[in-house]
């Protein structure tokens, strides 16, 4: 199984311009974590104030699936457990220009 979340000598090389396997932790992922199956999701997003995963399995309600900022540089990651490959899923991103309408 593929790791569930970048590491910190991962995201130096992603921001310095060569981690040039960078399709193997960003996106989404199925992988394991303590055991349990599930997706790992991992953007980047520098501008984002907050970042969700929407979808069918949550009724495109993004509340409880925020994503959890890794870096000053806009990394956003969150694993969901029980997902399967051939969800239907997007990224909400919540930007300056945006949050006064939540």
């Amino acid at each position: 199984m593929l790791q569930t979340c970048p590491n910190d000598y991962q995201l130096h090389l992603f921001h310095d311009g060569s981690f040039f396997r960078s399709y193997e932790i960003f996106g989404a992922k199925v992988t394991s974590m303590n055991e349990i199956t599930g997706v790992s999701f991992t953007v980047w997003a520098p501008h984002a104030k907050k970042v969700q995963v929407v979808g069918d399995f949550n009724n495109w309600d993004g509340t409880n699936f925020s994503m959890e900022k890794l870096n000053s540089e806009g990394v956003w990651h969150l694993f969901v457990p029980h997902l399967q490959a051939g969800e239907r899923y997007k990224y909400k991103f919540i930007t300056e220009e945006n949050l006064e309408l939540l």
